[in-house]
């Protein structure tokens, strides 16, 4: 499966913006991955995934989950959710 590359958006170069930065690049990529993916991922697929996509400069576990908390904000048409069991998803709003 051909993952594509991502720009490398780093914390120094983009300040408090960073995780505004990477909320929108979740969006830009996910958007299109989830429909064909049942329209969910565990957070922990996508963290993988996008660390995949990125090759370097590796955002953390944090970065991630504050990215996903971003979503909102930005309109995304994904949501972070967390199941009963803890489980923190990634899904297409509804």
């Amino acid at each position: 499966e051909e993952l594509g590359a991502v720009e490398v958006v780093t914390k120094s170069e983009a300040g408090t913006n960073f995780y505004r930065k990477v909320a929108y690049q979740i969006d830009d990529i996910f958007g299109k991955l989830l429909p064909q993916k049942g329209g969910v991922m565990s957070l922990i697929d996508v963290y993988l995934y996008y660390n995949r996509m990125r090759g370097s400069d590796l955002v953390t576990t944090v970065d991630l989950l504050n990215a996903a908390k971003e979503l909102r904000r930005i309109n995304s048409v994904l949501e972070l959710r967390e199941l009963p069991d803890g489980l923190k998803i990634i899904q297409l709003r509804t």
